[in-house]
């Protein structure tokens, strides 16, 4: 017999701030307590005024034992009972009735208590749960929860139940599919025998009576085992017309464990439960995922990871999923746009999720949460919870990679610390002995030890640095070694990009609303909303980075920075950074999938959660706008377009190269077809090639070349898709930007420039500056890389200076300004920003309000500090992170005693000239100067 109640709901609660209840017998069923908490969800959940509360709370709640679990006269019928709890974050310990009946530690794992002779069938019994989690959490497995990153999760997040089993029961049965051979291998182990046991073993297709297949196994009594409480057998199983388990198709089965005695030896189902003590049913997909040669498989087919990053965070129940509707909402969802599978990020997923995942097709990425420490504690709490963690999913299909830690937090120093080198080694060691069947990361992200895979977290705006994001996918690609700890080598793992991304944040005012008209805590990052109360607040981070995530002020800093003459209003702002990140991670998705060698992506992330804004879904779980065009690129199939240069003149050819990635194990027969969206002259363009693609393959061969029409500067677009079978299988586009050469003729514009360095003092003469080789006080511009004192006198007494400040800052003191770094490369901060240009003045420049790849090639690597704006300025282009935090300008026009300085950090000097975006940007500039 087995059984169980559940014991969710509302619970009496007592804070213990000083953990005086043990000793004062808070257990005890009479003792007062004074709130009232739900589970399961985190107490942060449960009651807002516990948000940063960290240390003890009791837990306390009153039931009935069901008289139909009392045992009957026989031994075998006594029942086993027991408190059983999902998880509890961090430690608990149990009493029933008043007596102490178990404890566990560590916040993402099940645990039972048997509860024995404490429990009382006449009459209510009353469990008492003391709970501790501790304010300081570095040397425990925490993950983001608190710290620096998201709202702390204390208390039983999971749910709990009193379940009844048979004494003599079974333990645990697992299953070990090979997908390739149509086999499973299931292990039953049992718990309390008097003696040898028989096994029976049925699979069916889950939800189904129809028995597919039989086995027989005996299971020896405890008494001849090395184990005290535990036997084992195992039996493969053959299974006929095999049904694999696949995202696309994700047939499971069920295996049913019937324990009963020895003597009965016939399989049939009518007679195999008759005697039976117990039976045991659970589920498994016919898979096997698998690194060889090389190369990821699944069921010994080519397996493209298609992810994203999941914190697995819930607005208002932050660890506990709302219901089952809503995470397989949330799957169908993920499904929909294009992702095959989750990296769940440093937390242990809850079962729940898992059994969804299992039914629907999605694969999950799992690995444990992780400390701030290298010590004992630390060391411990990440292998228990680790193997824990795997023993309870190891028969989950949708898991299909373990990850042992994250970006080294834990083992800070890996690269070159031969402790923690080996340390990593054995357990690596450790989880592929208890798991030979997944694919196992040492330390997700870098610093690799021994690992299956070869994985990298890359973060680079785009299009901004797009260039540096290309060259570094290169570099992975060659020289993989680079990637592990100082004495370990590569042995040729699979590479994944497994964390990259763009910020395109929500409107603060929705997160408003849906809090009741308040800003939720999470918005006042900078003012420490996770620390607790009687405790230092956390070492200071870098203090850019923190601002980023700083949400409170929103509106504050859109009005400080004049943003309203750009977007008018906030809504438009949003608009404008999710049309952003949609062309950032379109493109940076096309430049892996064109690179084969590259095996799969996971882009940070699914859901924004809390202050950080860069998920597909906002926090809520509804979709951005545009996101049907990320779900192009990230599908089965993807076309990538590749312009070899989007800035082109006019009556030139523009080349724009196509790929197609094709992650099936279908080859693809098909028309590339394109068409030029513009002005009538470019819509006249469009033309169509046929396209062969092997399975699980990227075919490059198609090449578009057309002569750019005649007309006024402006952006355009290369509407460009696949077509097989009667139908569009996917679309992308390639943005362009056109100017006739006469468009980019200054018009004999005088001007000093005798500070200029050769060559591009003799561009702009190329393209109709007059400029002088000494200084002419009388000329009505200067146009300069530095501001010496001749240019100041000329300045103030009324001249107008066009400082092009690409890199040099010489002089910007002496006119107030001072400049931020942007950084050329990899930059999570950068990542999260975003671009704008004021195209209503800059015209006839053809340029996008938000800065595409029109500006590539010239976007700047530093901008005007925002700290040295000043009254009066006019901002042309602008630059800001996060929460419009660590703002900047790219071109300002300024009043300096009776002139006018516009200041540009655009690198205009080995463009300009030759590029048609950069000529007329800069000339335009000038014109501006002129007429200010």
């Amino acid at each position: 017999m087995r059984a169980a109640i559940s014991l969710d709901g509302v619970w009496d609660a007592r804070l213990d701030p000083t953990d005086a209840g043990v000793s004062e017998g808070w257990f005890a069923p009479t003792t007062p307590f004074d709130r009232r908490l739900t589970v399961p969800l985190p107490w942060q959940a449960a009651d807002p005024s516990l948000r940063g509360y960290a240390g003890v709370v009791w837990y306390r709640r009153a039931f009935d034992a069901p008289a139909a679990w009392q045992a009957g006269s026989a031994p075998a019928a006594t029942p086993s009972v027991a408190l059983h709890f999902g998880a509890v974050d961090y430690a608990a310990e149990v009493w029933l009735n008043g007596t102490h009946v178990g404890g566990h530690e560590g916040g993402y794992t099940p645990f039972a208590c048997e509860v024995g002779a404490a429990l009382r069938w006449d009459g209510p019994n009353v469990v008492a749960v003391r709970v501790f989690d501790p304010a300081d959490v570095r040397s425990i497995p925490h993950g983001k929860q608190g710290g620096r990153w998201y709202t702390p999760i204390s208390g039983p997040w999971q749910p709990v139940s009193l379940v009844a089993r048979p004494a003599e029961r079974i333990g645990t049965v697992r299953c070990e599919p090979d997908g390739i051979r149509g086999t499973v291998r299931v292990t039953v182990s049992a718990v309390g025998l008097s003696g040898p046991r028989a096994v029976n073993l049925e699979i069916r297709a889950a939800g189904s009576d129809a028995v597919v297949a039989t086995a027989r196994a005996v299971v020896a009594s405890a008494q001849v085992l090395v184990g005290p409480d535990a036997a084992s057998a195992s039996a493969e199983i053959a299974i006929p017309d095999p049904r694999r388990w696949e995202p696309d198709r994700p047939h499971l089965y069920a295996v049913r464990a019937t324990l009963g005695p020895l003597d009965r030896t016939t399989a049939r189902h009518a007679d195999a439960h008759a005697d039976a003590l117990d039976t045991v049913e659970e589920c498994f997909g016919l898979r096997t995922v698998e690194v060889r040669d090389g190369t990821l498989l699944l069921n010994g087919q080519p397996l493209y990871l298609r992810g994203a990053l999941d914190q697995a965070y819930w607005p208002d129940t932050l660890y506990t999923a709302p219901s089952d509707a809503e995470i397989e909402r949330e799957i169908r969802l993920a499904k929909d746009l294009g992702f095959n599978m989750l990296r769940k990020h440093i937390k242990p997923e809850d079962p729940r999720y898992l059994d969804a995942a299992d039914r629907l097709g999605l694969l999950i990425w799992a690995e444990p949460a992780n400390p701030a420490r290298f010590d004992e504690t630390a060391r411990a709490g990440v292998r228990r919870d680790l193997l824990a963690t795997i023993e309870r999913d190891f028969n989950h299909p949708s898991v299909v990679i373990w990850s042992l830690y994250n970006e080294d937090w834990g083992i800070t120093g890996v690269w070159d610390d031969a402790e923690k080198q080996q340390w990593v080694t054995d357990l690596f060691a450790e989880v592929k002995r208890i798991d030979p069947t997944r694919p196992v990361c040492d330390n997700s992200g870098w610093a690799h030890v021994v690992t299956d895979l070869n994985d990298y977290h890359e973060y680079y705006a785009t299009p901004e640095r797009i260039g540096r994001f290309r060259e570094r996918l290169d570099f992975i690609l060659a020289h993989p070694d680079d990637n592990f700890a100082q004495g370990f080598r590569s042995n040729g793992e699979p590479i994944l990009v497994s964390e990259f991304g763009n910020w395109a944040v929500s409107d603060p005012a929705d997160a408003r609303a849906r809090s009741g008209g308040q800003a939720p805590p999470w918005f006042h990052f900078d003012q420490g909303y996770n620390r607790v109360e009687g405790l230092p607040p956390p070492p200071p981070g870098d203090p850019l980075v923190d601002r980023i995530r700083t949400v409170a002020g929103f509106e504050e800093r859109w009005r400080t920075l004049g943003l309203e003459a750009v977007f008018g209003t906030t809504e438009g702002l949003i608009a404008h950074l999710q049309r952003r990140a949609v062309r950032a991670l379109k493109a940076q998705i096309g430049e892996m999938r064109r690179r084969p060698a590259i095996q799969g992506y996971v882009v940070t992330e699914f859901t924004d959660i809390e202050w950080e804004g860069n998920g597909w879904l906002d926090y809520w779980r509804r979709p951005k706008p545009l996101l049907a065009e990320l779900a192009q690129v990230n599908g089965d199939v993807a076309v990538i377009a590749t312009a070899e240069r989007p800035n082109v003149w006019r009556g030139e050819t523009a080349t724009v190269r196509v790929a197609v990635s094709n992650t099936t194990a279908t080859p693809i027969s098909g028309t590339i077809r394109w068409q030029l969206d513009g002005s009538p002259e470019d819509a006249a363009i469009t033309g169509e090639q046929p396209v062969e693609v092997w399975a699980h393959a990227v075919d490059e061969r198609t090449v578009i070349r057309f002569r750019v029409p005649a007309g006024a500067p402006r952006t355009a677009r290369l509407r460009i898709g696949l077509v097989a079978d009667g139908r569009t299988v996917t679309r992308t586009e390639a943005e362009l930007a056109f100017a006739a050469r006469e468009d980019g003729l200054a018009r004999d514009l005088r001007a000093n420039g005798s500070t200029l360095e050769r060559v591009f003092r003799q561009r702009l003469e190329r393209q109709g500056f007059q400029i002088g080789r000494g200084f002419d006080r009388t000329a009505p511009l200067a146009v300069t890389n530095r501001l010496d004192s001749t240019l100041l006198e000329y300045l103030h007494g009324g001249g107008r200076v066009l400082f092009v400040a690409s890199t040099s800052a010489e002089g910007a003191d002496a006119v107030g300004l001072r400049f931020n770094v942007l950084s050329p490369g990899e930059s999570w901060r950068m990542a999260a920003g975003a671009a704008w240009a004021r195209t209503d003045l800059l015209a006839p420049a053809p340029l996008l309000p938000e800065l595409g790849w029109e500006v590539a090639d010239i976007f700047p690597s530093q901008a005007i500090d925002a700290g040295a704006f000043q009254p009066g300025d006019l901002h042309l282009a602008g630059w800001f992170e996060g929460w419009l935090a660590n703002a900047g300008s790219l071109a300002t026009l300024r009043t300096v005693g009776q002139g006018r300085l516009l200041t540009t950090t655009f690198r205009f000097e080995d463009r300009y000239g030759l590029d048609p975006v950069a000529t007329l940007l800069l000339n335009r500039l000038a014109r501006l100067l002129l007429e200010a």
